[in-house]
């Protein structure tokens, strides 16, 4: 017997969980990159509030993540290597569940040699030390766990802890993210494969096992059901929707991505984060999608040729097959002109590839023995030198987007990114070098032209910020290219030019609140109360709890000669805004024009009250929802047993 032979598997998997970290020593170097500043736990302590929460969830469904997050910086307080400590945390726990997952089915070497492939693989470098890796972590945890929880349903004597705990954690994995949909396709492949442990006898008739998973399964069938609905009509807070429409070239996309998903995870010599552009669709669509439909085709036959001699394999083609259709349909399924295919995204699949690698190395082990051991130490060697050189990418951002450049040389976006990186390190010539080569590549791209008037902007050259707006009109009008060539024109006394520009920005976007108030503020500067009046109305249909849109309503309104309207308006700022001084003052001021001298003594009562309360704690809106202290104040004078709205000699009248 082999001196490693003599391991019992605790300690088998003691050695491989300190191999890991060791290999991932480099966490402590950590510092929060890029959009980890805005995505950690600090953000959500300083927010506390459901509305926060609500909108998190709404942009993409794992509140369990954000969670995790929260609980990092309750921990660490800030500190930035903290965040990627609870990575490796959370990483060594999938490699210890997926050992006992392994081990289930094939002998010690084979569980060793494949526990080792998800402990060092290339891609668990981005997944543990990027924050937004964190749902990876978190829902690959789950998964495993509740496939153990699902192996015991077989014990008759242990079924009622294992179902519970298999509902747990497979709630726990839909709500950290989606790649839960998983479970239930994994959950069924059990149902027809080996699910004992090595050794072990199942309790109980044949008739009570299948009920026992039938029991188990159908719940995640229904919710996974629930879940697709919901994203693909929009109908429950769960992401945002994702419509796809099949046809040959969505066939084709993911046919290409489930390709270059495959190289990344076998061969991970390169690993790009991000390209930028639609994912390439190769010269004959129809032969792409026919050879997805017929490589879809042949794994169904293989997942069930091995489900009894191999369920490693068996499971191990599922989990991949399952994992790379969720990639390929997000990638089909992306509107936006940036498609990026995140390392990260491939870290659930590599436990699909150490299943079946796993699987593999049972049936080859015993016929050459030391070729196969040879090779996997050779495989392992190589994986620990490929995530050894990842991991420095993301200790700081000029690494991380020096590496995204070199991989999308092409890309102006991230070129753009690490320009505005360098910059911000105080390495204005690179910054220079790098856009001076763009420029050269992409002249009229529009994220070229967008940047060149950001430069002309900081500059002060107006005219030349104008003309290059223009360009950016003719390369991709859009509410934002249009709202800006207002602002400028504004800006350089332009009036007509500016409501023009303004207007064509809310024929693309006629909801937005910056363009709106723009539009308003030269309505009225230039005493046009009543196109005023109806921009405003029109900006309430998109925006009904607006308390800055509602006060501006109220003040063009009163100028026009609208007292009735404008008491209307001035009373909905005090409705959705009951601590504004400002509300009050004007809803008085307008209550006394209408003769309601009794209702407008009452609304001078409350201003006279807030005014005298010293300071009171507003409610987080945004700058413009918020009219308080940007109207200007009126002195009331006392004239009797009234009082009086006339302004004092030495006050300008309210406009």
């Amino acid at each position: 017997m082999a001196m490693w032979q003599r391991f019992k598997p605790p300690s088998l998997l003691a050695i491989i969980l300190l191999l890991t970290a060791g290999l991932y020593i480099q966490v402590w170097q950590h510092t929060l990159v890029w959009d980890e500043h805005a995505l950690t736990a600090q953000q959500v302590v300083l927010h506390p509030s459901w509305a926060h929460y609500q909108r998190s969830v709404q942009e993409t469904y794992r509140p369990v993540a954000l969670l995790s997050v929260v609980a990092d910086h309750l921990i660490w307080r800030g500190w930035p290597p903290g965040y990627a400590v609870n990575g490796l945390l959370y990483h060594l726990a999938v490699v210890a569940l997926f050992f006992y997952v392994i081990r289930g089915w094939v002998a010690p070497f084979p569980a060793v040699a494949s526990t080792m492939i998800v402990a060092i693989h290339p891609a668990g470098a981005e997944t543990v030390h990027y924050l937004l890796g964190r749902p990876d972590l978190l829902s690959v945890a789950c998964l495993l766990a509740a496939l153990l929880a699902f192996r015991r349903l077989d014990h008759a004597d242990r079924w009622p802890v294992a179902l519970a705990l298999f509902w747990g954690f497979g709630v726990l994995a839909f709500a950290a993210k989606e790649t839960a949909l998983l479970l239930p396709g994994l959950a069924l492949v059990l149902c027809f494969t080996q699910m004992e442990s090595m050794g072990e006898k199942s309790g109980g008739k044949e008739s009570g096992r299948i009920r026992r998973r039938v029991i188990a399964l159908a719940p995640f069938v229904l919710l996974a059901c629930l879940y697709i609905s919901a994203r693909g009509g929009g109908w429950i807070a769960v992401g945002t929707p994702m419509h796809l429409h099949l046809g040959v070239e969505q066939l084709a996309v993911m046919a290409a991505t489930a390709a270059a998903a495959l190289n990344i995870l076998f061969f991970p010599v390169d690993l790009c984060p991000w390209y930028e552009g639609r994912i390439p669709i190769p010269s004959s669509a129809w032969l792409a999608a026919g050879a997805l439909l017929i490589g879809l085709a042949g794994i169904i036959y293989l997942i069930w040729r091995f489900r009894q001699r191999a369920p490693a394999v068996s499971v191990g083609l599922a989990w991949l097959t399952g994992m790379l259709a969720l990639i390929a349909i997000r990638a089909a399924t992306d509107p936006a002109p940036m498609n990026p295919l995140a390392v990260r995204w491939l870290y659930p699949a590599v436990i699909g590839t150490a299943l079946i690698i796993g699987g593999l190395l049972q049936w080859i082990e015993p016929l050459w023995p030391r070729i196969s051991r040879a090779a996997a130490v050779c495989g392992l060697l190589v994986l620990t030198g490929l995530t050894w050189q990842a991991q420095p990418v993301w200790q700081d951002d000029i690494s991380l987007f020096h590496r995204a450049t070199e991989c999308n040389p092409r890309s102006a976006f991230i070129t753009l990114q690490s320009i505005d990186v360098l910059n911000n390190a105080g390495l204005k010539d690179q910054a220079d070098q790098l856009f001076a080569r763009l420029l050269a590549q992409q002249p009229n791209h529009p994220r070229v032209l967008s940047y060149l008037v950001r430069l002309a902007i900081g500059q002060g050259n107006y005219s030349d910020a104008i003309d290059r707006v223009h360009a950016l009109i003719q390369a991709a009008p859009s509410a934002l290219s249009y709202r800006t060539l207002g602002d400028l024109s504004a800006l350089t006394d332009q009036p007509d030019a500016a409501i023009k520009a303004y207007r064509m920005a809310l024929r693309y976007q006629s909801t937005d609140m910056l363009t709106l108030i723009a539009l308003g503020n030269i309505y009225e500067k230039n005493d046009q109360w009543e196109e005023a009046v109806a921009l405003y109305h029109d900006g309430l249909t998109g925006h009904h709890d607006a308390v800055n849109l509602w006060f501006r309503l109220g003040r063009t309104s009163e100028q026009a000669g609208r007292l009735q309207e404008a008491a209307l308006a001035f009373d909905q700022v005090t409705q959705f805004d009951h601590n504004c001084p400002d509300g009050y003052l004007a809803e008085a001021r307008v209550q006394e024009k209408l003769g309601n001298r009794r209702a407008s003594e009452e609304t001078i009562k409350r201003y006279t009250e807030l005014t005298h309360q010293g300071a009171i704690p507003r409610p987080i809106y945004d700058p413009l929802d918020s009219p308080c202290g940007n109207e200007p104040k009126v002195i009331y004078q006392k004239k009797t047993s009234a009082m009086s709205l006339s302004p004092a000699p030495d006050q300008p009248a309210s406009p």
